[in-house]
């Protein structure tokens, strides 16, 4: 209850209408603006079976199934999968997520657990709980369980909503309307000379810019990233780790030493530790290497020293992540050396970081006008967030 008063609170609703009439689509007037409408007109009062009773925490869920028609700004589009009822609750495939809602859906087989990755928001359910875990912080508990059906995965689609920071208002006589309170994805400040931007870790990714400035990525809040070389034609490769939605582009130990990384993993978690191979880590959502500043400078355990040596005053671009809050801190700063960088994340409340790429390749823009420009070199890659 406390969250869901939280959420309300929440700025701006942006809302979602789901018909839910039998008889038919209803045009629906409220103070939203409504993105789509689901066609269930078509349920059947019949049953057509249950649920298989060898499937964990879902037998004897009587099954009726419905429509799969979806209204895009009044454009008919057919869901995947179609809308079920399941024990009398609305079910939704999480393989037709992604017909109404930017979303990614992932599946890890092996721990019979689904991924739902929605902006900021990741929620984590084992098949047959009704557990759902929220940006691996607080719980939510479901109407009904993540089932089975078909060899389809179904979740309870007010539920879903719900942790996916939605609410739902019941007041229109013919339909569910869902409405989704936006949440400030990063926010920025000014601090003891370091540009300072706190990021949702779940917001974070990775953009290969290969031959081209930072500057020029074309999103409107970027920063530089891992290092990088020069191929002998003057092309970019990377010399680190880069993951961005579970792709890995890079897997490069820098010195052939093991690397200090940020990780974010599916179910919102974040580590910071040294690796020496990002494909021996598990559900890796997002990745970037540098060199290690906190709770100690290890650049030289990590190779860089001699010719490799970037200890000196330069700008420096420096990554944390306060635990508290639960934001990735990214900081900007010129004449910065790497335990200067190190006293900057810890007094900004994170316990570890590192710092990326630096001097020359230093950047960073925002969409409120903040600009740390590069010397404009060619680069690999940049990181971006909403």
């Amino acid at each position: 209850m406390l969250k869901n008063m939280l959420r309300r609170a929440a700025a701006a609703a942006v809302s979602l209408a789901v018909a839910c009439a039998l008889g038919g689509v209803y045009a629906v007037e409220s103070e939203y603006d409504y993105d789509f409408q689901i066609d269930v007109s078509m349920f059947s009062n019949a049953e057509l079976g249950t649920v298989s009773g060898d499937t964990v925490g879902s037998a004897g869920l009587e099954i009726t199934e419905g429509s799969g028609k979806i209204y895009i700004n009044g454009y008919e589009k057919q869901l995947s999968s179609p809308l079920i009822y399941a024990g009398g609750t609305l079910m939704t495939a999480l393989t037709s997520l992604q017909d109404f809602m930017e979303c990614k859906v992932y599946y890890d087989p092996a721990e019979y657990t689904a991924y739902i990755i929605k902006g900021e928001y990741s929620v984590r359910v084992a098949l047959g709980s009704n557990l759902a875990v929220i940006n691996n912080t607080y719980t939510d508990n479901w109407q009904q369980p993540l089932i089975n059906y078909g060899g389809v995965l179904y979740a309870p689609l007010e539920s879903l909503m719900s942790s996916l920071w939605y609410s739902v208002d019941y007041s229109s006589r013919d339909s569910v309307n869902i409405v989704s309170h936006a949440k400030e994805k990063y926010s920025y400040g000014y601090i003891g000379g370091a540009h300072v931007v706190y990021i949702d870790p779940l917001s974070i990714r990775v953009q290969e810019i290969v031959n081209r400035s930072a500057e020029s990525c074309g999103r409107p809040n970027y920063s530089n990233s891992t290092f990088f070389g020069w191929e002998s034609d003057g092309d970019t490769y990377s010399v680190g780790i880069l993951v961005s939605e579970g792709r890995v582009i890079s897997n490069e130990i820098t010195h052939g030493s093991p690397i200090t990384t940020l990780i974010v993993h599916y179910d919102g978690s974040v580590e910071i530790k040294r690796v020496s191979n990002i494909y021996d880590e598990k559900n890796v959502m997002f990745a970037v290497s540098g060199v290690g500043v906190l709770p100690e400078v290890t650049a030289a355990e990590e190779g860089f020293y001699g010719t490799f040596d970037i200890d000196r005053y330069t700008n420096r671009t420096y990554v944390g992540y306060n635990r508290e809050l639960n934001k990735i801190v990214l900081c900007v700063s010129s004449s910065t050396t790497l335990a200067r960088a190190g006293q900057v994340l810890s007094g900004l409340g994170c316990a570890s970081g590192l710092a990326l790429d630096g001097g020359g390749s230093a950047a960073l823009g925002l969409d409120n006008g903040v600009r740390f420009s590069s010397d404009g070199r060619k680069q690999y890659a940049v990181l971006y967030w909403d």
